[in-house]
């Protein structure tokens, strides 16, 4: 079960040469695609250095 693996230890799941390692090679694409859908969602000014930062939780 997924709860039962969350709380196992993280062992090699951050080594990029790992079973991982994928996931960390999309890492930047899906931080580029999370940040252009929420500077869309919020109405920012995606060429601000930090639009994000106007965002207040």
């Amino acid at each position: 079960m997924v709860a039962e693996r969350s709380g196992a230890p993280a062992g090699g799941r951050w080594d990029p040469r790992n079973t991982s390692a994928m996931l960390h090679r999309i890492t930047p694409t899906r931080l580029a695609h999370i940040r252009e859908a929420a500077v869309a969602h919020f109405g920012l000014n995606a060429k601000s250095r930090r639009p994000l930062a106007a965002v207040n939780g």
